[in-house]
């Protein structure tokens, strides 16, 4: 593993810290830990952006895997044809 040279931006260390409840903690721990996370942050501006951004990227996640199921579907197979 190599070791970044460069600090990360608060905004990117609230995100992955963010990242690493919700990928770590059980679902109904979450919004709690995520909370409290936020409250430690420097600004509210600063937690709602990160809580943002990672919404978005859940969202555009979520969209991509939907279409690629929405392709590999016998109906849409179907049509194609």
């Amino acid at each position: 593993m190599t070791q970044d040279t460069h600090a990360k931006s608060p905004l990117v260390a609230l995100m992955d810290d963010f990242y690493l409840i919700l990928t770590t903690r059980p679902i109904e721990d979450s919004p709690l830990l995520l909370s409290r996370r936020a409250g430690l942050a420097p600004s509210n501006a600063l937690a709602i952006e990160a809580l943002a951004r990672l919404l978005v990227v859940e969202h555009a996640r979520r969209r991509h895997m939907e279409a690629q199921l929405a392709e590999a579907s016998p109906e849409a197979q179907g049509e194609a044809q």
